[in-house]
């Protein structure tokens, strides 16, 4: 079996001015192709205001890189993941990203 047998990319956030003068945010590719072990940790669900969504902590685990920030979101496949922690792990060799992923339940 494979140590990284998923594929993802990691973007982070860039403003720019529209034409009203107001700050857009928007995604952009910092780092594509990243070898990856994506593991789905557990699951929640929450109802706020009569909505329900369904939360998913996931561990991407990496081998270790400079510029990493949790500001960023990793994306895998269709989903995307918001960073909610960088662990390193005590070697060095590589970093577990501690992700949230949500969906509205339906």
């Amino acid at each position: 079996m494979q140590q990284f047998p998923h594929r993802i990319t990691l973007q982070s956030t860039t403003a720019s001015k529209n034409d009203f003068q107001e700050e857009i945010k928007t995604w952009v590719n910092v780092h594509t192709g990243i070898y990856a072990n994506v593991l789905n940790l557990s699951g929640r669900e929450s109802k706020d205001s009569d909505q329900t969504q369904n939360f998913i902590t996931i561990s991407v685990r990496i081998r270790k890189r400079s510029g990493l920030n949790d500001d960023m979101r990793v994306l895998h496949g269709e989903r995307i993941l918001r960073i909610l922690a960088i662990l390193p792990d005590p070697t060095g060799a590589y970093v577990d990203l501690k992700c949230e992923a949500w969906t509205d339940a339906k």
